[in-house]
């Protein structure tokens, strides 16, 4: 399965991911990074490897 995202979106996911620690800190009273920081060093890599391509 291949996804085609623009970097714009996968900037944009990475800013929500970020944005979503606020909501977590209110509602647990602290920020759990185990369950965010996975999936925004996934979004990472990707957005990094698609600006690799477009410099190409």
């Amino acid at each position: 399965m291949k996804f085609n995202l623009s970097v714009k979106t996968l900037l944009l996911i990475q800013a929500l991911l970020v944005l979503m620690l606020i909501p977590i800190d209110i509602v647990f009273g602290e920020v759990r990074l185990d369950y965010v920081l996975p999936l925004y060093v996934l979004v990472w890599i990707v957005t990094y490897s698609k600006i690799l391509q477009c410099k190409d």
